[in-house]
C-alpha cells in the first residue's frame, strides 16, 4: 500500500538534483507547456501543505534529533544541527536605569517619528511649507515591486 508520503522518496535530496528540478520546472513552464498562472496556484499550495506539516512535526524531529550523539550529524545526504534559534533578550527585566531612560527615549522618538511619516504620506503632492521655518518639504519617495498575492480559497 503507498501513502502519499512516498511522493517524497521520489524528490531529489541533493543541492545538485534540487537545482536541476528547479530548472526542469522552470523550463517547462518557460517554454509555454505548462500554465504559469495554475502552477503557481499550485506551488502556494504546495507550500502551505509542508509549512503545515512542518509545524505539527516540528517537536518530534527535535525530539528524535536530540537521540544522536552530538549536536550536529548527517543523515540522507543533510547536515543536522541541534540548536538554539531566535535566541532573544529580556533587557526590561534587568533593573538596569541606564537602559531603562534610553528605551524610555527610543520609544517616545519612535512614536513621534511614526507620527510624522504618516503625516508626511498625505501632504500635497507639490509639497507643502512649513508655516514655522518657511522651509519646503515633499513627500516621501515610495517605491514598490509588483507582484501576485495567491490566496488558497
Amino acid at each position: 500500500m503507498t501513502t502519499q508520503l512516498d511522493i517524497l522518496r521520489t524528490f531529489p535530496q541533493s543541492k545538485v538534483d534540487i537545482q536541476a528540478l528547479a530548472c526542469d520546472w522552470t523550463n517547462q513552464i518557460l517554454e509555454g507547456n505548462s500554465d504559469p498562472i495554475k502552477v503557481a496556484i499550485q506551488i502556494k499550495a504546495i507550500q502551505t501543505v509542508l509549512d503545515q506539516v512542518n509545524a505539527g512535526i516540528k517537536d518530534y524531529v527535535l525530539s528524535e534529533s536530540e537521540k544522536y550523539e552530538g549536536k550536529t550529524f548527517t543523515k540522507e545526504g543533510a547536515k543536522i544541527e541541534v540548536s538554539d534559534m531566535g535566541v532573544k533578550y529580556d533587557y526590561s527585566t534587568c533593573g538596569d536605569p541606564t537602559w531603562d531612560e534610553l528605551n524610555r527615549k527610543i520609544t517616545e522618538l519612535t512614536t513621534r517619528r511614526k507620527a510624522r511619516e504618516e503625516f508626511l504620506k498625505v501632504i500635497p503632492e507639490n509639497g507643502t511649507v512649513d508655516p514655522e521655518t518657511g522651509s519646503i518639504f515633499h513627500r516621501p519617495a515610495r517605491t514598490a515591486t509588483r507582484g501576485i498575492k495567491i490566496t488558497i480559497l
